[in-house]
């Protein structure tokens, strides 16, 4: 099921142009602009769009949590104004996770979550979920979450397995001649690989991409667990 997520309304108006019925759900991204704005924005892509795709809404722009800036959590008030003047299927509230997160300041709140569900039904998107804790990421679907977004976690925690093999097959990656001039200032340590040859098997795009994919895969199957075993 192939989902576009943060689809901007300006920056993406080609994107939004093509024929719809190639994906199965589209996250309509207007929220940089004012609420009132991003409600008759998204609810004019979902006159237009909403027989064709999925459509999922972004209740309250979704900050970088790495950065000093914060936005307050959705009310209940506010998520029924802007499901109600949207029509769109599912909505993206700021429920204190924030987008990309990973500061340590960061708290999904689950008690908001279900009052705003209860006026709304299951119509959630929870976004920054990697920055949600074990003991609450097995109720979110009983706060009335609909669907998780899950990506910080997947980069974060794939990367360093990648690293761990580039180290370790140093001279397949980067070449005998490269890897003892590491070695010899220090970057590298005596251990790694410094004798093979330079392998096109490990400077690819394939190399990288299959350690990362299979680490995620295992990421994911964790969460899974959470929801189904």
């Amino acid at each position: 099921m192939i989902h576009l997520d943060h689809t901007q309304w300006d920056s993406d108006k080609p994107l939004l142009k093509w024929d719809m019925n190639m994906f199965s759900m589209i996250m309509y991204d207007a929220s940089a602009l004012s609420f009132d704005e991003n409600i008759k924005f998204t609810a004019r892509f979902v006159e237009k769009h909403g027989h064709e795709i999925v459509i999922e809404g972004a209740c309250d722009e979704i900050v970088d949590a790495t950065g000093d800036t914060r936005s307050e959590l959705t009310t209940p008030e506010q998520a029924i104004k802007y499901l109600t003047g949207t029509n769109a299927d599912f909505i993206v509230a700021n429920l204190g996770t924030e987008h990309r997160a990973s500061a340590a300041d960061l708290k999904y709140h689950g008690d908001m979550a279900r009052k705003i569900s209860k006026l709304t039904g299951t119509k959630l998107v929870l976004h920054g979920t990697s920055s949600v804790g074990n003991d609450q990421i097995k109720n979110l679907f009983d706060d009335g979450i609909a669907k998780v977004n899950i990506w910080t976690i997947l980069e974060r925690n794939s990367s360093p397995v990648l690293f761990d093999d580039m180290v370790r097959n140093a001279s397949k990656v980067i070449g005998r001649e490269k890897t003892v001039a590491m070695i010899q200032s220090g970057l590298l340590d005596d251990k790694v690989d410094k004798t093979s040859k330079a392998s096109l098997s490990h400077y690819t795009t394939v190399y990288r991409q299959d350690i990362v994919f299979n680490e995620m895969k295992k990421i994911v199957l964790d969460y899974l667990k959470h929801w189904y075993v």
